[in-house]
Protein backbone atom coordinates (compact mmCIF):
# COMPACT_ATOMS: atom_id res chain seq x y z
CA UNK A 1 0.00 0.00 0.00
CA UNK A 2 1.36 3.40 -1.00
CA UNK A 3 1.95 5.65 1.96
CA UNK A 4 -0.36 8.66 2.11
CA UNK A 5 2.37 11.01 3.30
CA UNK A 6 5.61 10.58 1.30
CA UNK A 7 8.86 12.23 2.35
CA UNK A 8 12.22 12.91 0.65
CA UNK A 9 15.02 10.47 1.40
CA UNK A 10 18.17 11.67 3.23
CA UNK A 11 20.34 11.01 0.18
CA UNK A 12 18.08 13.25 -1.91
CA UNK A 13 18.37 16.14 0.56
CA UNK A 14 22.17 15.83 0.66
CA UNK A 15 22.63 15.26 -3.08
CA UNK A 16 24.29 11.85 -2.62
CA UNK A 17 23.81 8.41 -4.16
CA UNK A 18 20.67 6.38 -3.25
CA UNK A 19 22.77 3.60 -1.69
CA UNK A 20 24.41 5.97 0.84
CA UNK A 21 24.16 4.55 4.41
CA UNK A 22 21.92 6.38 6.90
CA UNK A 23 21.97 6.72 10.70
CA UNK A 24 18.53 7.46 12.17
CA UNK A 25 18.21 9.27 15.50
CA UNK A 26 15.35 7.35 17.14
CA UNK A 27 13.68 8.60 20.32
CA UNK A 28 10.53 6.52 20.00
CA UNK A 29 8.26 9.55 19.82
CA UNK A 30 5.71 10.07 17.05
CA UNK A 31 8.06 11.98 14.74
CA UNK A 32 11.01 9.57 14.82
CA UNK A 33 8.63 6.57 14.78
CA UNK A 34 7.05 7.90 11.58
CA UNK A 35 10.48 8.64 10.08
CA UNK A 36 11.67 5.12 10.94
CA UNK A 37 8.79 3.61 9.00
CA UNK A 38 9.47 5.75 5.92
CA UNK A 39 13.23 5.16 5.98
CA UNK A 40 12.82 1.41 6.49
CA UNK A 41 10.66 1.40 3.39
CA UNK A 42 13.22 3.53 1.54
CA UNK A 43 16.04 1.22 2.63
CA UNK A 44 14.33 -1.70 0.92
CA UNK A 45 13.49 0.31 -2.18
CA UNK A 46 16.83 2.06 -2.75
CA UNK A 47 19.19 -0.35 -1.01
CA UNK A 48 20.77 1.98 1.55
CA UNK A 49 21.91 0.47 4.89
CA UNK A 50 20.00 1.88 7.89
CA UNK A 51 21.33 1.98 11.45
CA UNK A 52 19.24 3.17 14.42
CA UNK A 53 20.66 5.19 17.31
CA UNK A 54 18.89 5.81 20.63
CA UNK A 55 20.08 7.90 23.59
CA UNK A 56 18.90 7.25 27.14
CA UNK A 57 19.70 10.61 28.76
CA UNK A 58 19.19 9.41 32.32
CA UNK A 59 16.73 12.25 32.96
CA UNK A 60 13.29 10.60 33.29
CA UNK A 61 13.99 7.47 35.31
CA UNK A 62 11.69 4.51 34.53
CA UNK A 63 10.07 6.16 31.50
CA UNK A 64 13.51 6.59 29.89
CA UNK A 65 14.05 2.86 30.32
CA UNK A 66 10.64 2.23 28.78
CA UNK A 67 11.58 4.35 25.73
CA UNK A 68 14.85 2.46 25.31
CA UNK A 69 13.07 -0.90 25.45
CA UNK A 70 10.50 0.38 22.94
CA UNK A 71 13.23 1.44 20.48
CA UNK A 72 15.03 -1.88 20.84
CA UNK A 73 11.74 -3.65 20.09
CA UNK A 74 11.21 -1.47 17.00
CA UNK A 75 14.69 -2.38 15.75
CA UNK A 76 13.84 -6.05 16.15
CA UNK A 77 10.47 -5.56 14.46
CA UNK A 78 12.05 -3.95 11.40
CA UNK A 79 15.09 -6.24 11.42
CA UNK A 80 17.49 -3.29 11.79
CA UNK A 81 20.62 -2.87 13.93
CA UNK A 82 20.50 -0.37 16.81
CA UNK A 83 23.12 1.35 18.94
CA UNK A 84 22.14 2.71 22.38
CA UNK A 85 23.96 5.24 24.54
CA UNK A 86 23.13 5.54 28.25
CA UNK A 87 24.43 8.76 29.76
CA UNK A 88 23.82 10.72 32.98
CA UNK A 89 23.00 14.11 31.47
CA UNK A 90 22.08 15.85 34.77
CA UNK A 91 25.49 14.95 36.24
CA UNK A 92 27.29 16.08 33.09
CA UNK A 93 25.34 19.34 33.00
CA UNK A 94 26.29 20.10 36.58
CA UNK A 95 29.94 19.22 35.94
CA UNK A 96 30.15 21.29 32.73
CA UNK A 97 28.08 24.22 33.97
CA UNK A 98 25.49 23.86 31.22
CA UNK A 99 21.71 23.53 31.08
CA UNK A 100 20.04 20.12 30.88
CA UNK A 101 18.75 20.65 27.32
CA UNK A 102 22.10 21.93 26.09
CA UNK A 103 23.97 19.03 27.67
CA UNK A 104 21.50 16.47 26.33
CA UNK A 105 21.88 17.81 22.80
CA UNK A 106 25.68 17.80 23.09
CA UNK A 107 25.64 14.18 24.28
CA UNK A 108 23.34 13.08 21.46
CA UNK A 109 25.27 14.66 18.65
CA UNK A 110 28.64 13.53 20.02
CA UNK A 111 27.25 9.97 20.02
CA UNK A 112 25.88 10.33 16.48
CA UNK A 113 29.16 11.74 15.19
CA UNK A 114 31.14 8.92 16.80
CA UNK A 115 28.91 6.30 15.16
CA UNK A 116 29.05 7.98 11.75
CA UNK A 117 32.83 8.16 11.75
CA UNK A 118 33.37 4.68 13.19
CA UNK A 119 30.98 2.97 10.76
CA UNK A 120 31.57 5.26 7.77
CA UNK A 121 27.97 6.49 7.60
CA UNK A 122 27.74 9.82 5.74
CA UNK A 123 24.08 10.61 6.52
CA UNK A 124 22.29 11.34 9.79
CA UNK A 125 18.49 11.68 9.70
CA UNK A 126 16.66 13.47 12.50
CA UNK A 127 12.90 13.84 12.93
CA UNK A 128 12.65 17.63 13.15
CA UNK A 129 9.36 18.74 11.59
CA UNK A 130 7.56 21.98 10.69
CA UNK A 131 6.49 22.73 14.29
CA UNK A 132 10.12 22.46 15.40
CA UNK A 133 11.12 24.85 12.61
CA UNK A 134 8.48 27.40 13.64
CA UNK A 135 9.50 27.13 17.32
CA UNK A 136 13.15 27.69 16.40
CA UNK A 137 12.26 30.64 14.20
CA UNK A 138 10.20 32.26 16.99
CA UNK A 139 13.02 31.70 19.47
CA UNK A 140 15.51 33.42 17.19
CA UNK A 141 13.22 36.33 16.39
CA UNK A 142 12.65 37.25 20.03
CA UNK A 143 16.34 36.77 20.88
CA UNK A 144 17.41 38.93 17.95
CA UNK A 145 18.57 37.41 14.69
CA UNK A 146 19.55 38.26 11.14
CA UNK A 147 18.06 36.70 8.05
CA UNK A 148 20.44 33.73 8.33
CA UNK A 149 18.77 32.89 11.64
CA UNK A 150 15.39 32.82 9.91
CA UNK A 151 16.56 29.83 7.89
CA UNK A 152 15.99 28.06 11.22
CA UNK A 153 16.46 24.31 10.71
CA UNK A 154 18.12 23.43 7.40
CA UNK A 155 16.95 20.40 5.38
CA UNK A 156 20.62 19.36 5.11
CA UNK A 157 23.87 20.72 6.50
CA UNK A 158 27.41 19.50 6.95
CA UNK A 159 27.98 17.29 9.98
CA UNK A 160 30.70 14.82 11.01
CA UNK A 161 31.91 13.02 7.89
CA UNK A 162 28.82 13.91 5.89
CA UNK A 163 25.46 15.58 6.48
CA UNK A 164 22.63 15.80 8.97
CA UNK A 165 19.28 15.74 7.15
CA UNK A 166 15.71 16.58 8.20
CA UNK A 167 13.23 14.83 5.86
CA UNK A 168 10.12 15.90 7.84
CA UNK A 169 10.40 19.70 7.71
CA UNK A 170 7.44 20.05 5.36
CA UNK A 171 5.12 18.12 7.68
CA UNK A 172 3.45 19.45 10.82
CA UNK A 173 3.34 17.53 14.09
CA UNK A 174 -0.43 17.11 13.64
CA UNK A 175 0.00 15.60 10.17
CA UNK A 176 2.60 13.15 11.45
CA UNK A 177 0.45 12.04 14.37
CA UNK A 178 -2.53 11.64 12.08
CA UNK A 179 -0.46 9.46 9.75
CA UNK A 180 0.78 7.36 12.68
CA UNK A 181 -2.79 6.81 13.85
CA UNK A 182 -4.05 5.94 10.38
CA UNK A 183 -1.20 3.50 9.72
CA UNK A 184 -1.16 1.95 13.18
CA UNK A 185 2.33 3.16 14.06
CA UNK A 186 2.66 3.05 17.84
CA UNK A 187 4.93 5.52 19.63
CA UNK A 188 5.81 6.67 23.15
CA UNK A 189 5.12 10.03 24.78
CA UNK A 190 7.83 12.07 26.51
CA UNK A 191 6.07 13.56 29.54
CA UNK A 192 8.65 16.37 29.77
CA UNK A 193 7.17 17.80 26.54
CA UNK A 194 4.28 19.08 28.66
CA UNK A 195 6.54 20.74 31.26
CA UNK A 196 6.04 24.55 30.89
CA UNK A 197 9.33 25.29 32.68
CA UNK A 198 11.05 24.55 29.36
CA UNK A 199 10.73 27.61 27.11
CA UNK A 200 10.27 25.54 23.96
CA UNK A 201 7.36 23.67 25.55
CA UNK A 202 5.72 26.97 26.48
CA UNK A 203 5.90 28.09 22.85
CA UNK A 204 4.57 24.70 21.73
CA UNK A 205 1.69 24.70 24.21
CA UNK A 206 0.59 28.34 24.10
CA UNK A 207 2.13 30.41 21.31
CA UNK A 208 1.66 28.06 18.36
CA UNK A 209 -1.98 27.21 19.25
CA UNK A 210 -2.67 30.95 19.43
CA UNK A 211 -1.15 31.43 16.00
CA UNK A 212 -3.23 28.54 14.65
CA UNK A 213 -6.39 30.32 15.79
CA UNK A 214 -5.35 33.37 13.74
CA UNK A 215 -3.84 31.73 10.66
CA UNK A 216 -4.15 28.36 8.98
CA UNK A 217 -1.04 26.17 9.22
CA UNK A 218 1.50 28.74 10.48
CA UNK A 219 4.05 25.90 10.51
CA UNK A 220 3.78 25.52 6.74
CA UNK A 221 4.07 29.28 6.23
CA UNK A 222 7.19 29.30 8.40
CA UNK A 223 8.66 26.48 6.31
CA UNK A 224 7.97 28.44 3.11
CA UNK A 225 9.56 31.57 4.60
CA UNK A 226 12.62 29.59 5.65
CA UNK A 227 12.94 28.27 2.10
CA UNK A 228 12.74 31.76 0.59
CA UNK A 229 15.28 33.11 3.07
CA UNK A 230 17.64 30.25 2.24
CA UNK A 231 17.47 31.34 -1.42
CA UNK A 232 18.34 34.90 -0.39
CA UNK A 233 21.22 33.65 1.74
CA UNK A 234 22.55 31.62 -1.19
CA UNK A 235 22.60 34.81 -3.27
CA UNK A 236 24.35 36.77 -0.53
CA UNK A 237 26.88 33.97 -0.11
CA UNK A 238 27.75 34.37 -3.79
CA UNK A 239 28.26 38.09 -3.34
CA UNK A 240 30.53 37.50 -0.34
CA UNK A 241 32.54 34.95 -2.31
CA UNK A 242 32.94 37.47 -5.14
CA UNK A 243 34.21 40.07 -2.66
CA UNK A 244 36.84 37.67 -1.28
CA UNK A 245 37.92 36.76 -4.78
CA UNK A 246 38.54 40.44 -5.52
CA UNK A 247 40.04 41.12 -2.08
CA UNK A 248 42.07 38.03 -1.10
CA UNK A 249 44.18 39.80 1.52
CA UNK A 250 44.18 38.71 5.14
CA UNK A 251 43.38 42.29 6.17
CA UNK A 252 40.10 43.96 5.23
CA UNK A 253 40.26 47.29 3.42
CA UNK A 254 37.90 49.77 5.08
CA UNK A 255 37.64 51.66 1.80
CA UNK A 256 36.51 48.50 -0.01
CA UNK A 257 34.04 47.68 2.77
CA UNK A 258 32.58 51.19 2.70
CA UNK A 259 31.60 50.71 -0.96
CA UNK A 260 29.54 47.60 -0.21
CA UNK A 261 25.79 47.50 0.36
CA UNK A 262 25.19 47.21 4.13
CA UNK A 263 23.71 43.72 3.70
CA UNK A 264 26.86 42.47 1.95
CA UNK A 265 29.18 44.40 4.28
CA UNK A 266 27.67 42.76 7.36
CA UNK A 267 28.11 39.32 5.84
CA UNK A 268 31.69 39.98 4.79
CA UNK A 269 32.48 41.14 8.33
CA UNK A 270 30.74 38.08 9.79
CA UNK A 271 32.72 35.81 7.49
CA UNK A 272 35.97 37.65 8.26
CA UNK A 273 35.48 37.29 12.01
CA UNK A 274 34.40 33.65 11.67
CA UNK A 275 37.77 32.85 10.09
CA UNK A 276 39.30 33.79 13.45
CA UNK A 277 36.78 31.71 15.38
CA UNK A 278 34.65 34.70 16.41
CA UNK A 279 30.84 34.54 16.18
CA UNK A 280 29.57 38.03 15.39
CA UNK A 281 26.29 39.33 16.81
CA UNK A 282 24.45 42.46 15.68
CA UNK A 283 26.03 44.66 18.36
CA UNK A 284 29.54 43.58 17.35
CA UNK A 285 28.81 44.22 13.67
CA UNK A 286 27.49 47.68 14.50
CA UNK A 287 30.69 48.51 16.38
CA UNK A 288 32.79 47.12 13.54
CA UNK A 289 31.00 49.41 11.11
CA UNK A 290 31.98 52.25 13.44
CA UNK A 291 35.61 51.26 12.95
CA UNK A 292 35.17 51.40 9.20
CA UNK A 293 33.78 54.95 9.13
CA UNK A 294 36.07 56.16 11.92
CA UNK A 295 33.30 56.85 14.45
CA UNK A 296 34.25 54.13 16.91
CA UNK A 297 37.92 54.29 17.81
CA UNK A 298 40.52 51.90 16.48
CA UNK A 299 39.88 48.56 18.15
CA UNK A 300 37.09 46.35 19.50
CA UNK A 301 37.63 43.57 22.06
CA UNK A 302 36.42 40.21 20.78
CA UNK A 303 35.93 36.83 22.40
CA UNK A 304 38.85 35.26 24.20
CA UNK A 305 42.15 37.03 23.75
CA UNK A 306 41.33 38.65 20.40
CA UNK A 307 40.76 42.20 19.21
CA UNK A 308 39.55 43.72 15.96
CA UNK A 309 42.00 46.47 15.04
CA UNK A 310 41.89 49.26 12.47
CA UNK A 311 45.39 50.02 11.27
CA UNK A 312 46.46 51.98 8.18
CA UNK A 313 42.93 51.83 6.84
CA UNK A 314 42.59 48.05 7.23
CA UNK A 315 40.81 45.78 9.68
CA UNK A 316 42.69 42.87 11.20
CA UNK A 317 42.05 40.38 13.99
CA UNK A 318 44.96 39.93 16.38
CA UNK A 319 45.58 38.69 19.87
CA UNK A 320 45.43 41.29 22.60
CA UNK A 321 48.94 42.25 23.50
CA UNK A 322 50.24 41.44 26.94
CA UNK A 323 51.00 44.41 29.22
CA UNK A 324 54.47 45.88 28.84
CA UNK A 325 56.94 43.98 31.02
CA UNK A 326 57.98 45.89 34.15
CA UNK A 327 61.75 46.17 34.40
CA UNK A 328 64.57 48.66 35.00
CA UNK A 329 67.96 47.88 33.50
CA UNK A 330 71.02 50.16 33.17
CA UNK A 331 72.29 51.34 29.80
CA UNK A 332 75.48 49.55 28.80
CA UNK A 333 77.82 49.51 25.82
CA UNK A 334 77.33 46.79 23.21
CA UNK A 335 74.27 44.56 23.13
CA UNK A 336 71.53 45.45 25.57
CA UNK A 337 69.29 42.36 25.69
CA UNK A 338 65.93 43.45 27.05
CA UNK A 339 62.65 41.73 27.99
CA UNK A 340 60.12 41.11 25.25
CA UNK A 341 62.77 39.82 22.84
CA UNK A 342 64.19 43.30 22.23
CA UNK A 343 67.89 44.02 21.60
CA UNK A 344 69.53 47.46 21.34
CA UNK A 345 73.13 47.65 20.10
CA UNK A 346 74.66 50.70 21.80
CA UNK A 347 77.84 52.25 20.42
CA UNK A 348 79.66 55.49 19.76
CA UNK A 349 79.53 57.39 16.51
CA UNK A 350 77.81 60.04 14.49
CA UNK A 351 74.38 60.81 15.76
CA UNK A 352 71.76 59.74 13.23
CA UNK A 353 68.19 58.54 13.25
CA UNK A 354 68.42 55.00 14.62
CA UNK A 355 67.05 52.26 12.38
CA UNK A 356 66.06 48.68 13.16
CA UNK A 357 68.78 46.11 12.69
CA UNK A 358 66.28 43.50 11.50
CA UNK A 359 63.02 43.33 9.58
CA UNK A 360 61.03 42.17 12.61
CA UNK A 361 61.86 45.44 14.44
CA UNK A 362 63.12 43.63 17.51
CA UNK A 363 66.77 44.77 17.29
CA UNK A 364 67.94 48.39 17.15
CA UNK A 365 71.11 50.46 16.73
CA UNK A 366 71.65 53.39 19.05
CA UNK A 367 74.73 55.67 18.69
CA UNK A 368 76.02 58.33 21.04
CA UNK A 369 78.67 60.90 20.04
CA UNK A 370 79.99 60.63 23.61
CA UNK A 371 79.20 57.16 24.86
CA UNK A 372 81.13 57.57 28.13
CA UNK A 373 79.02 60.59 29.09
CA UNK A 374 75.84 58.72 28.28
CA UNK A 375 76.88 55.77 30.44
CA UNK A 376 77.70 58.11 33.34
CA UNK A 377 74.37 59.93 33.06
CA UNK A 378 72.54 57.06 34.72
CA UNK A 379 70.26 56.26 31.78
CA UNK A 380 68.16 53.11 32.17
CA UNK A 381 65.84 50.91 30.14
CA UNK A 382 62.23 50.13 30.99
CA UNK A 383 59.03 49.13 29.23
CA UNK A 384 56.48 51.69 28.07
CA UNK A 385 54.08 52.92 30.73
CA UNK A 386 50.64 54.43 30.32
CA UNK A 387 50.88 58.19 29.70
CA UNK A 388 54.51 58.12 28.49
CA UNK A 389 55.51 61.16 26.42
CA UNK A 390 58.66 62.23 24.62
CA UNK A 391 59.72 65.82 23.89
CA UNK A 392 60.01 66.17 20.11
CA UNK A 393 59.84 69.37 18.09
CA UNK A 394 59.17 71.39 21.20
CA UNK A 395 56.07 69.37 22.12
CA UNK A 396 55.51 66.45 24.47
CA UNK A 397 54.08 63.71 22.28
CA UNK A 398 52.37 60.60 23.59
CA UNK A 399 54.38 57.52 22.66
CA UNK A 400 51.24 55.43 22.25
CA UNK A 401 49.85 57.87 19.70
CA UNK A 402 53.14 58.30 17.83
CA UNK A 403 53.59 54.55 17.50
CA UNK A 404 49.97 53.95 16.58
CA UNK A 405 50.01 56.62 13.86
CA UNK A 406 53.28 55.20 12.63
CA UNK A 407 51.61 51.86 12.03
CA UNK A 408 53.47 49.99 14.77
CA UNK A 409 51.41 46.88 15.69
CA UNK A 410 50.01 46.98 19.22
CA UNK A 411 51.60 43.65 20.08
CA UNK A 412 55.01 45.16 19.25
CA UNK A 413 54.26 48.50 20.94
CA UNK A 414 53.84 46.77 24.27
CA UNK A 415 57.26 45.15 23.97
CA UNK A 416 59.31 48.13 22.80
CA UNK A 417 61.85 49.51 25.30
CA UNK A 418 62.36 53.17 26.17
CA UNK A 419 65.56 54.75 27.44
CA UNK A 420 65.00 57.07 30.39
CA UNK A 421 66.91 59.61 32.43
CA UNK A 422 66.10 61.72 35.48
CA UNK A 423 63.96 64.08 33.40
CA UNK A 424 61.97 61.54 31.43
CA UNK A 425 62.39 59.61 28.21
CA UNK A 426 65.71 60.07 26.43
CA UNK A 427 65.15 57.84 23.41
CA UNK A 428 62.42 55.60 22.04
CA UNK A 429 62.14 53.38 18.96
CA UNK A 430 60.39 55.04 16.01
CA UNK A 431 60.89 58.43 17.74
CA UNK A 432 64.61 58.89 18.20
CA UNK A 433 66.20 61.16 20.81
CA UNK A 434 64.21 63.62 22.86
CA UNK A 435 64.85 67.32 22.39
CA UNK A 436 67.76 68.70 24.39
CA UNK A 437 69.56 65.44 24.92
CA UNK A 438 73.33 65.93 24.78
CA UNK A 439 75.05 62.84 23.50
Amino acid sequence: MKKAVPIPMPWELAGLEPQTPVLLALSGGADSRFLLDRLAEGSKKYGFPLLLAHVNHGIRGASAGRDEAFCRALAEQYGLPIEVLTVNVPALAKSNGRGIEEEARAARYAFFEKLMRAQNIPLLATAHQADDLLETMLFRIVRGTGTAGLCAILPARRFANGFVTRPLLNLSAAEIRAACKKEGLEFVEDETNADPTYARNLIRAQVIPALEKLYAEPQKQAAKLAGRVRQDEDYFAGQVAAFWQANPQKELSCAALAKLHPAIRARVLTDFLAKSGVTADSAMLERACGLIDGSNGRKIPLAGNLCLFKRRGNLTVEEKSAPAPAYRLPLCAGENNLPGGMTVLVGEGKRAKPLPRNAEMTAWQLRFSNLSAALQAGYFWRGREEGDTILRGGHHKQLRKVWREGGVPEELRNRLPVLCGTNGIVWAPFCGFADGIEN
